[in-house]
């Protein structure tokens, strides 16, 4: 950079800050650097290292982003309810309100599951008759969704009304419930966020993991033919766990796709909530109660997510960082997504174990074709847990009284 740009830099900065009316202190105090510092960078009588100066920038980027209004859009993204009946006419006629003879049969399905009956992206499983764990699923994934909620405007229907209509009428569980964010403008910043975690500026609520992934790679790169283009996108929680956010950069996967220049994109990022069991059981109850996507896909990111910045960077003394404060809003509540544990019972565990005979038949199975003993032998050799005496020793008293 030559010592002109160099000046035209420094003047473009000044300006910059004293357009967003903040004072010497309030950047210096952001970046990290003295006020000192700051003045002789401004006055170009010093030449501030990488780091430094894309500091400047990044803080410089938030204030202008903080001025303006921006776009958001939640919606739900996945559905998954489990139906406890075998009567799959039932469920696609009284519980999702739609025609049987619609629907096109498949002699195949998912997790284990029989036969698929679909319009579309609209599917519903039903298990084998003798499989007392699968019986009736409905499954939305992303279009599927787009697609039943154009069937519930024609009923008058809304998110809300069809899982209270679901979990009022039929031994129906919701099994999972994605609920999603997009921002439009790009309010939030998937790579600052991603340094956030790493640095330690990132508090989340039950959640102990985070992983971020990025391709690295220049969209030239990829206008080139040389490489794929991914974008940013971070992790929060586990996969295998009952919550778990992602958010990533959704202009990229557009242009990716179909190759939309980024910054034409409508969606510049997007933020996803995927809950299973029983989170998503209690988030669809709060649904049904609060009738708002958007409310509760807000309070749910601010009960188990915040993102902070140390001023200055490193040091003790935090603050809310104020573009993920904007995304969130204000009047947020804390949300329960959990239930209270219910005491240990016999029962649990004897259905537990039934989910686990077919895998005891089949290691009988086994050890008679191959002449060997291994169940036998396991049993002989497993010992009880100190949790699993102690349960032992109360049902024997009972027993006896």
């Amino acid at each position: 950079m030559s010592l002109l740009d160099w000046r035209n830099q420094m003047e473009e900065w000044q300006d910059r800050r004293k357009q967003h009316g903040v004072s010497q202190k309030y950047l210096a105090e952001r970046v990290g650097i003295s006020v000192r510092h700051l003045r002789r960078i401004e006055n170009g009588e010093s030449s501030p290292p990488e780091h430094i100066r894309a500091r400047i920038m990044a803080v410089l980027d938030e204030l202008q982003a903080l001025e303006v209004e921006h776009r958001h859009e939640a919606f739900v993204d996945y559905v998954r309810v489990h139906f406890r009946t075998k009567d799959i006419r039932r469920i696609v006629e009284e519980a999702l309100r739609f025609p049987f003879a619609d629907m096109l049969c498949e002699e195949w399905a998912f997790f284990g599951y029989d036969k698929l009956y679909r319009f579309g992206p609209i599917w519903v499983m039903l298990g084998d008759i003798y499989n007392k764990d699968r019986d009736v699923l409905l499954e939305l994934r992303g279009e599927g969704c787009r697609t039943f909620e154009r069937h519930l405007e024609t009923l008058g229907w809304t998110w809300p009304d069809f899982f209270d209509h679901c979990l009022t009428n039929f031994p129906a569980q919701v099994k999972r419930l994605d609920l999603a964010i997009d921002d439009r403008d790009g309010l939030l910043s998937i790579p600052e966020l991603i340094a956030k975690c790493r640095v330690g500026e990132c508090h989340t609520r039950w959640i102990r993991k985070f992983s971020a992934y990025t391709s690295g790679m220049k969209v030239k790169d990829l206008v080139r033919g040389k490489h794929q283009i991914a974008g940013h996108t971070l992790y929060i929680g586990s996969f295998q766990s009952e919550i778990h956010i992602c958010l990533y950069e959704k202009n990229y996967e557009q242009f990716r796709k179909h190759g939309v220049p980024l910054e034409d994109a409508p969606v510049k990022n997007r933020v996803e909530i995927r809950l299973k069991n029983d989170r998503a059981q209690n988030a669809a109850g709060i649904l049904i109660v609060c009738r708002d996507v958007e409310r509760v896909s807000r309070d749910i990111l601010y009960t188990y997510l915040a993102f902070i910045d140390r001023v200055p960077p490193g040091s003790e003394v935090y603050y809310a960082n104020k573009r993920w404060a904007k995304f969130l809003g204000t009047d947020r509540e804390m949300v329960k997504l959990t239930n209270t544990p219910e005491p240990y019972s016999i029962e649990r565990t004897k259905a537990w174990m039934r989910t686990c005979m077919p895998t005891i038949k089949l290691l009988l199975a086994l050890d008679e074709m191959e002449g060997t003993n291994f169940v036998q032998e396991s049993l002989a050799n497993a010992s009880f847990s100190a949790r699993q005496a102690s349960i032992l020793k109360q049902v024997s008293a009972e027993m006896r009284t």
